[in-house]
């Protein structure tokens, strides 16, 4: 009942489709400030194809959308998604939450196509108020120019609960360690800019491991 619960809620934060139209900022408040995006050094939030009243941002190499600076060491495609007021549920939850994205029904949250069939999930991880997992999506994807493999990170800011997908681009694919870095260094940047929440703890693997 626990795990269909948690379904239940990732079920609201599918990650929508953007572009990268131009014009980034360095920062962006989501329902009215609750939430406060910014992403790691080089990373802008792009205005145009963000919709800060449904809790959806989309971040990118601030050389790409205009600007200044040059552009970041690793490039990639960055989606924040809050829920609704009073979903968070990953503090506490975080083994659930890991043992959900291995099962059937978590292929079926990760997908943006709707057919879990084409998701294969690879490294789960997890730590206090956290949880990673690395996936390969052969569906088409969100975006044209997307590379196929996506992480995505889980946690609560602001009493919502907030995932952040990062892909990297056909033209430039990431390493893992250059996307599991990013990826990370978004997470920092969020908790950084909503210092309510509590600092991240030791991550574990998916096989309960410390790393």
């Amino acid at each position: 009942m626990r795990l269909t619960a948690l379904a239940v809620v990732l079920v609201g934060l599918a990650a929508c489709e953007a572009g990268l139209p131009g014009g980034g900022t360095r920062s962006l408040g989501l329902y009215d400030g609750s939430v406060r995006v910014a992403g790691p050094e080089g990373y802008c939030v792009d205005p145009l194809a963000s919709r800060p009243e449904a809790g959806f941002a989309v971040l990118g190499a601030c050389g790409l959308l205009g600007g200044s600076g040059g552009m970041p060491g690793t490039d990639g495609f960055i989606t924040v998604q809050a829920g609704a007021a009073g979903t968070a549920s990953v503090s506490g939850s975080e083994t659930d939450l890991a043992t959900l994205l291995r099962l059937p029904m978590g292929a079926a949250l990760l997908t943006d196509s709707g057919r879990p069939a084409t998701v294969a999930v690879g490294l789960v991880e997890q730590s206090a108020g956290l949880v990673i997992v690395q996936f390969t999506d052969r569906a088409p994807p969100p975006v044209d120019g997307l590379a196929a493999e996506e992480w995505r990170a889980f946690m609560d800011l602001g009493g919502r609960l907030v995932t952040v997908g990062l892909r990297g681009y056909d033209r430039a694919p990431l390493s893992a360690a250059q996307a599991r870095g990013l990826l990370y260094a978004t997470v920092a940047a969020l908790r950084a800019a909503n210092p309510a929440e509590a600092a991240p703890g030791r991550l574990q693997s998916g096989n309960g491991s410390g790393l």
